[in-house]
């Protein structure tokens, strides 16, 4: 999964590329699991992001995490789930999104594009594992916490 910054006109590009790397470094050592955060390889700045135009733009963080099981939406969870497992379904949803806007914050930094297609869900058949774990993705707009 990559995640593309693009600084805008007025953005202040050398502050967005420090934070996307203490970001990425921030999420290369974390257990999936525990943190609801995929594990990071690393933010990738272009050789044409070197001026601060308004094209400049990073790759960051680059997330790559083997997990088993089929990756989906939160949209299309919830749209696709019966009726009868719903409540229960979504409380759990809430309590592992919470979970990992928590260790964003414990990092320092606040996830300004929270919704239904940032959130994946992995459905999974092994015992040892939650059936169904999610993880919160789609960092194209953060910020540090101030």
């Amino acid at each position: 999964i990559l995640n593309q910054i693009r600084c805008k006109p007025a953005a202040k590009c050398q502050i967005i590329k420090k934070d996307a790397r203490d970001l990425a470094k921030e999420l290369q050592h974390n257990d999936p699991h525990t943190f609801g955060l995929l594990a990071c390889k690393g933010a990738a700045i272009p050789l044409s992001a070197a001026t601060n135009g308004p094209h400049s733009r990073t790759t960051a963080p680059s997330v790559s995490h083997y997990l088993t099981g089929v990756p989906n939406s939160l949209r299309y969870m919830l749209s696709h789930t019966a009726p009868s497992k719903t409540l229960s379904l979504r409380f759990d949803y809430a309590k592992q999104l919470a979970r990992s806007v928590n260790y964003v914050h414990t990092f320092g930094f606040i996830h300004k594009s929270i919704c239904r297609e940032s959130i994946l869900v992995f459905t999974n058949t092994k015992s040892d594992l939650p059936s169904q774990s999610l993880f919160l993705v789609g960092f194209e707009n953060f910020r540090r916490e101030d």
